[in-house]
């Protein structure tokens, strides 16, 4: 297997190797697309901090780069195995593959923790995307709009959907933690309530939207339920950069946004609570 640390070179000039391009599947998990190409050239470096041996290559991959030579660090090539290139099961071929979906992962780990997204980087399920497709139908062709206020019909509001997973969330946390929460909830609710009328609506809600609001004294949140908090959280990346929020600076917080609003998701989700 590839290693960082060895101190002779693993592959010579001449020799064809293996690159794994990484994607993501439909279900979120990693896989490769396996390239076949040849070494033309090899380098040794030592890092001057470390005093580790590091040796990069030159590679001709014809179906990469318009087949230009690329240059690669050790640990991103691959012995050849034809099994890898035409997909044929072998257990030589599985502890690659399962070595380099490892690897990937750990270097998109390392690389979450130390960039900052422009965007934030939500995973929304499949089936909540549909919803607010089935919902533009639904509104745009067939003339329903939900009836408001949505407590009123025995539907949770945006903000008792938020305190709820909020108290729950937050059971035997730390308090470092448990204040992130309070923060991140505070200001999806703020967000839905700036946003609802302008971004989150179709225009045949509008009227009934001002009629709800001028009719209760409410604000959004407290009028609206699930359906529109979807909408929301699917729109977020776009409706509201990295820059313009608390902290924008630090990689560790964002990472906490995304992975709480995740977690707020298969909250409401759940089976044992279909609150979405």
């Amino acid at each position: 297997m590839p290693s960082a640390q060895g101190k002779r070179a693993r592959f010579k000039k001449g020799q064809k190797v293996l690159f794994p391009e990484p994607y993501t599947t439909e279900d979120g998990d990693v896989d490769h697309l396996w390239h076949a190409g040849q070494i033309t050239r090899g380098e040794k470096f030592t890092d001057p901090e470390t005093n580790q041996i590091i040796f990069y290559y030159d590679v001709l991959i014809p179906n990469l780069n318009k087949g230009a030579e690329s240059r690669y660090q050790e640990e991103e090539l691959y012995k050849y195995n034809a099994d890898l290139i035409h997909g044929v099961p072998s257990a030589e071929a599985d502890d690659i593959r399962a070595y380099a979906r490892a690897a990937t992962e750990t270097k998109r780990i390392l690389e979450r923790h130390s960039v900052i997204p422009p965007q934030l980087r939500l995973t929304i399920p499949p089936s909540l995307k549909q919803m607010v497709l089935d919902d533009y139908d639904l509104i745009m062709h067939q003339g329903k709009i939900l009836p408001l206020p949505r407590p009123a019909h025995s539907k949770p509001s945006v903000t008792q959907l938020i305190r709820d997973w909020q108290v729950f969330r937050k059971i035997d946390e730390e308090e470092e933690l448990c204040l992130q929460i309070d923060e991140i909830s505070d200001r999806l609710i703020d967000y839905f309530d700036l946003s609802l009328r302008q971004f989150l609506l179709f225009q045949p809600e509008v009227a009934a939207c001002d009629l709800a609001l001028s009719t209760t004294g409410k604000v959004p949140s407290q009028i609206y339920g699930a359906e529109h908090l979807v909408r929301l959280i699917v729109k977020l990346p776009e409706l509201v950069p990295v820059v313009l929020m608390s902290s924008p600076g630090n990689a560790q917080f964002i990472i906490t946004v995304e992975e709480e609003i995740g977690d707020l998701l298969a909250w409401a989700t759940d089976d044992t609570r279909k609150q979405i």
